[in-house]
C-alpha cells in the first residue's frame, strides 16, 4: 500500500492524467487580453492580445496530444508536414473570433453548464464520480488556477455555441445525395505508368558547392544532437521509507485530523434519457410541449419494459452520456443540478422516475445502485493511516536530504565534493556519474524517463537541477558538460549529403518524366504505345471502388487522390503524377461501373447524414474566414 500511495503523489502520473483533460480542452485557460502593444504578442486580433505564452503553451499541448496519438510515427517530418505551427496560431486566432463572434450574439454559458462538463470528465472522477480532491489536486499540480480553468472552459462552449449556429439551417437534398451515392458507389478500372526514381539516379553528377549548399538548406537532416556529461545523486525512496514506524498516537492523531478522508458521502449511480426542446423553434411553448410528448412517450416504452439504455442510445440528446447508454456513473450532492439531483436521491435502486424537468430539458431518471454515507471505523483504517503516516514521514525526510544535496552540487566544483556530499547521507543515498550521452539514449537513467531526461538536458555546463523524481527516488542533477546540437561538418557528412542530393535530383528527374507522359496521354496518343516506347510496363489494376484503401497492384493510397473517381470519358487522365515510395505514378482510366440505382434508398440516410456533416464543416469554415476578413489581425 505504501507504494500505492507513493505513485499517486508521483508528479509525473498527475500530469498524465491531466492530459486526458487537454485532449478535449486544448485552449483552456488561454483567453485574449486587451493590449494592442506587441512586445509580448504573436498576434493581435481587434485589440485583443495573443501573447507568446499562451501560443507556446497551446502548441506544447498540441504536440503532447499527436505524441500520445501517433508514438514513433510522431517526429520532426510530421511536424513539418501538418504545418503545426501555424496551425495553431490559426485555432488561436479563430478562438478569439469565434468568442467575441458569440459575445456579440448575446451567448453565454451558465455557470452550472460550465460546472456539469468539468465533473463528467473522467480525468477528475474516482470510480465514475466526480472527484472534488482530485480536481483541485490536478490542477494545482498543473499550476493552474480553477477559475482560470473554468474560464477556459467557458470560452471553448461559447466557441461551441457559435460554432452551431454557424452550421445550423445547412441541408442536403436527395439531388446531392443521389449524385454523391453515384460516385461513391462506381468502380473504375486504370491503367498506369510507374516512373521509378532509382532508374534516373546512376546519370545524375554533384559538385562541392551543391552539396555544400545542399547541407546548408537541410541542416535538419544532418543534426548532431546534444550530449551531456552529468554526475547526479539518488535520495533512496524505500531505504528512507524503511526508517519510519509510526506509533499507535500519531496514527490516531492523522485519523481525527483528517475525519473527511474517512466519510463518505451517499452516492447513486444512475442513468438518464435527456430530451432537449428543439432550440431553434421560434414557439417556445411549443418546442418545451413537444419534447415533454417526446420524454412521455419514452417513459411509456420503459415501463413497458424496454431496454433503458437501447432507448438513451437512440434517442437521449445528452451527448456525454448517449453512447454509454445514459450511464453518469457514480455521483453524490451538490453534483447535479437541483431539480435532477431531488430526483435522484429520491429514487430506489433499480427504480425509474417520472419526468424531471432542468434548465437542460426533460430527462427520464434510472437509479442502478446507491450506497450510503458514513463513517469508516479506525480499526478498518489502520493499514492505510499507518502507510499514509509513515509516507509523510518520508516524503519530508527525502525532499531535506534532496534540498541539501542540490545545496552541496550547486557549490562543488569537483567530483569528489559532490560524491562527498552524498556520503555524508550514508546508504540513503547513491552517487553516480555518465559519460557523454545523448537524450535519446535509453540505455542511460537520466534518459529513460520524460522529467529526468528534460531536467538533465534543460542545464547548462555547471548548472544543478532541482530534485527531479525519477525511477526509486528523487534525483539531483549536476550538468559536468555539454555539447549542444549542431549542424555536422560537411567533411563528416559529405557521402551523405551526396547520396541524399543525387536522390532528391532523381525524384525530380522522375516527376519531369511523369509529367511529360501526362502530356502526351492528354493529346490523344496510346498509353501502351507510349509505355512501349520508353520501356516502361503498363499495368491495369482491375475494378476496384472507394471502399479499398489503395489502388490494386500500385499501392497508391486513394484518400489521397482527390477527384480520382470523377475521372471520365472527357477527362481519362489523372492530372498529375503521383508520387509513392519509389516511383511516380501516371494513371488513365480503362472502364466504370456504375452503382445499381435499387440500393439508393437503403443508403440513402447514411449518405445525407455524412454529407451534412462535410457541409457543416465546410459552412463553418466559410464563416470563420468571413469573420477572419471583417478584423483587423496583426501577425507578428
Amino acid at each position: 500500500m505504501l507504494e500505492g500511495i507513493r505513485k499517486k503523489r508521483n508528479s509525473l502520473i498527475i500530469l498524465l492524467a491531466f492530459g486526458a483533460i487537454i485532449i478535449v480542452f486544448v485552449f483552456w485557460g488561454v483567453g485574449p487580453t486587451n493590449n494592442d502593444g506587441a512586445g509580448n504578442a504573436v498576434a493581435v486580433v481587434d485589440g485583443e492580445t495573443i501573447t507568446v505564452k499562451e501560443y507556446a503553451t497551446v502548441y506544447k499541448r498540441q504536440l503532447e496530444n499527436y505524441k500520445k496519438a501517433l508514438g514513433e510515427a510522431f517526429n520532426d517530418e510530421f511536424i513539418e508536414q501538418m504545418d503545426l505551427r501555424h496551425k495553431t496560431l490559426d485555432g488561436l486566432i479563430e478562438r478569439v473570433l469565434m468568442i467575441r463572434h458569440a459575445r456579440s450574439k448575446g451567448i453565454r454559458i451558465a455557470t452550472d453548464e460550465v460546472q456539469m462538463v468539468i465533473k463528467m470528465m473522467p480525468a477528475f472522477q474516482t470510480k465514475g464520480a466526480f472527484d472534488k480532491d482530485l480536481y483541485f489536486s490536478l490542477l494545482a499540480a498543473n499550476r493552474i488556477k480553477p477559475s482560470e480553468f473554468e474560464k477556459g472552459i467557458e470560452h471553448d462552449l461559447m466557441a461551441g455555441r457559435a460554432r452551431q449556429e454557424a452550421a445550423a439551417g445547412v441541408s442536403i437534398t436527395d439531388e446531392e445525395s443521389m449524385a454523391h451515392y453515384r460516385e461513391t458507389g462506381r468502380k473504375i478500372s486504370l491503367e498506369y505508368i510507374a516512373v521509378p526514381e532509382k532508374t534516373f539516379e546512376a546519370g545524375i553528377k554533384t559538385n562541392e558547392a551543391e552539396e555544400r549548399e545542399f547541407l546548408k538548406k537541410n541542416g535538419s537532416k544532418f543534426m548532431e544532437p546534444a550530449r551531456l556529461k552529468a554526475a547526479y545523486a539518488i535520495v533512496d525512496y524505500s531505504l528512507v521509507g524503511a526508517m519510519f514506524k509510526p506509533s499507535e498516537d500519531e496514527l490516531k492523531e492523522y485519523y481525527e485530523r483528517n475525519a473527511a478522508e474517512f466519510t463518505s458521502e451517499e452516492q447513486v449511480k444512475a442513468r438518464h434519457i435527456l430530451i432537449r426542446p428543439y432550440q431553434n423553434e421560434t414557439d417556445k411553448a411549443k418546442a418545451e410541449q413537444d419534447a415533454r410528448a417526446k420524454a412521455e412517450a419514452i417513459l411509456k416504452r420503459i415501463k413497458n419494459r424496454e431496454s433503458f439504455a437501447s432507448l438513451a442510445k437512440e434517442h437521449s440528446e445528452d451527448q456525454g452520456s448517449k453512447e454509454r447508454g445514459g450511464d453518469l456513473g457514480w455521483f453524490s450532492r451538490g453534483m447535479m443540478v437541483k431539480p435532477f439531483e431531488d430526483a435522484a436521491f429520491g429514487l430506489k435502486k433499480a427504480e425509474t422516475s417520472g419526468i424531471v424537468e432542468t434548465e437542460y430539458g426533460f430527462h427520464i431518471i434510472l437509479v442502478e445502485d446507491k450506497k450510503e454515507g458514513g463513517v469508516k471505523p479506525f480499526d478498518k483504517a489502520r493499514a492505510y493511516i499507518y502507510d499514509a503516516v509513515a509516507e509523510q514521514k518520508a516524503v519530508y525526510k527525502e525532499r531535506e536530504i534532496a534540498a541539501e544535496l542540490e545545496s552541496a552540487f550547486k557549490k562543488a566544483v569537483t567530483l569528489e565534493e559532490m560524491k562527498k556530499a552524498s556520503l555524508a547521507h550514508k546508504a540513503l543515498v547513491r552517487f553516480n556519474t555518465t559519460g557523454f550521452f545523448q537524450a535519446d539514449d535509453r540505455r542511460e537513467v537520466l534518459s529513460g524517463m520524460d522529467a529526468l531526461r528534460e531536467a538533465a538536458f534543460s542545464l547548462k555546463a555547471g548548472d544543478t537541477s532541482a530534485p527531479v523524481e525519477g525511477p526509486g527516488g528523487l534525483y539531483v542533477i549536476k550538468a559536468i558538460e555539454k555539447k549542444d546540437a549542431h549542424v555536422s561538418d560537411y567533411e563528416a557528412v559529405k557521402s551523405k549529403v551526396r547520396a541524399m542530393l543525387i536522390e532528391e535530383k532523381a525524384w525530380n528527374e522522375a516527376q519531369k518524366g511523369a509529367k511529360e507522359i501526362i502530356s502526351r496521354l492528354k493529346n490523344g496518343e496510346d498509353i501502351k504505345k507510349i509505355g512501349a516506347e520508353l520501356r516502361y510496363k503498363v499495368v491495369d489494376t482491375g475494378l476496384f471502388g472507394r471502399q479499398e484503401q489503395e489502388i490494386p497492384k500500385a499501392g497508391v493510397k486513394i484518400p489521397d487522390m482527390e477527384g480520382l473517381f470523377s475521372l471520365g470519358p472527357k477527362n481519362p487522365v489523372y492530372p498529375e503524377p503521383v508520387r509513392s515510395n519509389y516511383a511516380y505514378f501516371v494513371f488513365m482510366l480503362r472502364g466504370t461501373v456504375e452503382p445499381d440505382k435499387n440500393g439508393f434508398d437503403a443508403a440513402k440516410e447514411e449518405i445525407r447524414s455524412r454529407l451534412l456533416a462535410d457541409k457543416q464543416d465546410k459552412a463553418v469554415e466559410k464563416w470563420l474566414q468571413d469573420l477572419k476578413a471583417k478584423a483587423k489581425i496583426k501577425v507578428y
